[in-house]
């Protein structure tokens, strides 16, 4: 996740409950698409008139105005972030086989639990039209329920909803402790640091706390906007410092190439490339306001593909060609930078972007607060006084304790990002086709129709898909997440000690 454009226009759809305060890029309208069976099966029950039926067509028949193309477009600048700061030491290390092919493979399973999120959309369909299923009884979730909570809320009831939250909660606080990780680490380069790591971080919770109260946020999320132009000029300042030789300052002179093939510590060095690089995609919490937002939705899988296999490619070239400019690469790369007029401009341009970017991600975290503080829909100042300035202080002074940027982006990628990412998609839709299996099965066998068990045999095999991409991310999320954390613990030990000496 980064501080992307599309990211902060519409994070508010991230949070599974909570009224919308951000404008859709594109008018959401409703059609009168007929659905299709899905996978072979076919529900003769009448489609139900309930609230939750209309529901749940309400959500498949959502789409807007945009056209393939410009989805592909804000699917790469979402992207596209400051986690670009970071591929360089990804690509370090990870190693080079792992970090091209890798990469690619992560590109590909983010399209996949973006596919799976969407199809959960067309099971769900199915399972309301009939009046025999566990979802047509429920009744609808709460209002301003976002889609991707809905579908939770349909699948597992309350609890779905309130895990979904907690998730959710801990994705956007873990993305803004790395904002304001890279905002302390940027500032270190500039004239602008006090050279106490406190005082630097209760002036930037200070600074902070007024632009998240900020009623109208479209200002800061106009500036955020820039945010991939100053990015883009920013790795151009560092790429010239690095072509000048700047970057071989302290290279080895019996070392002949800066690269390896293999990771460079082990489990570390893959789950370092493997948090750096999540983080640097995160796509997948975002595909209902993409699919929403397409006149053709049901593209939107193959648009991603094409898509975020570009952004790969970029991310490869990028990773390696700045790792062999700067090839003893301990952070990112802005962390190697001189101190000069000119790298303090690229420094402090992309702490003004990050500024403007943490607010729009405080805001949706202290929603998620407010909301199960008070059900009624209301706004209470005090309450949104005290959840917005509360996070930010909280979150300041997690970051204050943590090491570098990137140590902090990985740890982030690999458990919140990746517990999102590549976790809820396919557990969501396995539970879904679980339902869907045994209502076909139980009208089977009351119909005493047996031309339709060969249908069953078929969602079997896409079972087994779930549960093994479930049990793959699964794992992935957990070592992965271990190891940082670990790495965490140590290195912001060896920081402490640096801070009170």
């Amino acid at each position: 996740m980064t501080d992307r454009s599309t990211f902060v226009e519409e994070t508010e759809d991230m949070t599974s409950s909570g009224e919308a305060h951000y404008r859709e890029r594109s008018p959401l309208l409703l059609s009168t698409a007929k659905s299709s069976s899905y996978m072979g099966y076919n529900d003769h029950e009448s489609a139900s008139s309930t609230a939750t039926a209309s529901d749940i067509l309400l959500l498949v028949t959502r789409k807007g105005a945009a056209s393939s193309k410009n989805v592909g477009v804000n699917l790469a600048k979402t992207a596209a972030g400051t986690g670009i700061l970071a591929l360089p030491f990804a690509c370090q290390q990870g190693g080079l086989i792992l970090f091209v092919f890798g990469t690619i493979i992560i590109a590909l399973w983010n399209v996949f639990s973006l596919s799976r999120l969407c199809d959960c959309l067309t099971l769900l369909l199915q399972l309301g039209e009939s009046p025999h299923s566990k979802i047509s009884q429920r009744s609808p979730p709460p209002a301003g329920t976002a889609t991707l909570g809905k579908i939770a809320y349909y699948a597992l009831g309350d609890a779905g909803l309130i895990v979904l939250d907690i998730m959710l909660l801990l994705l956007l606080s873990g993305i803004v402790i790395a904002y304001e990780a890279a905002i302390l680490s940027f500032s270190k380069g500039t004239p602008f640091t006090t050279h106490n790591n406190l005082i630097d971080a209760l002036i930037l919770a200070i600074l902070l706390v007024p632009l998240c109260l900020v009623e109208d946020m479209s200002s800061l999320s106009k500036l955020s906007r820039f945010g991939l132009i100053i990015l883009g000029m920013t790795m151009l300042v560092t790429a010239g410092y690095g072509v000048t030789g700047y970057g071989q300052r302290n290279l080895d002179s019996n070392k002949e190439t800066p690269f390896q093939w293999l990771p460079s510590d082990g489990l570390a060095g893959v789950s370092h490339w493997f948090g750096c690089v999540v983080f640097g995609f995160g796509i997948v919490p975002l595909t209902f306001n993409f699919r929403e937002s397409m006149s053709q939705p049901e593209y939107l899988p193959n648009t991603a593909m094409i898509s975020m296999l570009l952004v790969a490619s970029a991310y490869i070239l990028l990773g390696i060609g700045f790792l062999n400019l700067y090839p003893d690469i301990q952070d990112d790369v802005l962390s190697e930078l001189p101190v000069g007029w000119l790298a303090t401009l690229a420094r402090l341009a992309m702490i003004v972007v990050v500024m403007a970017t943490a607010p729009l991600l405080v805001v949706p975290c202290a929603e998620i607060v407010e909301g199960k503080i008070h059900d009624d829909g209301q706004v209470h100042p005090t309450s949104q006084l005290l959840a917005r300035s509360a996070i930010s202080f909280i979150t300041v002074a997690i970051s204050f304790t943590l090491p570098g940027f990137v140590s902090v982006l990985a740890f982030v990628g690999c458990f919140s990002v990746a517990l999102v990412s590549f976790c809820v998609p396919p557990f969501l839709h396995w539970i879904l086709l679980r339902q869907m299996f045994e209502l076909n099965h139980q009208q089977s066998l009351d119909n005493n129709c047996l031309s339709q068990q060969h249908h069953l045999t078929y969602p079997v095999r896409m079972m087994m898909v779930d549960a093994v991409a479930l049990l793959v991310g699964v794992a992935a999320t957990g070592v992965s997440t271990l190891i940082t954390c670990d790495n965490l613990i140590h290195s912001g030990e060896r920081k402490g000690m640096a801070n009170r000496m």
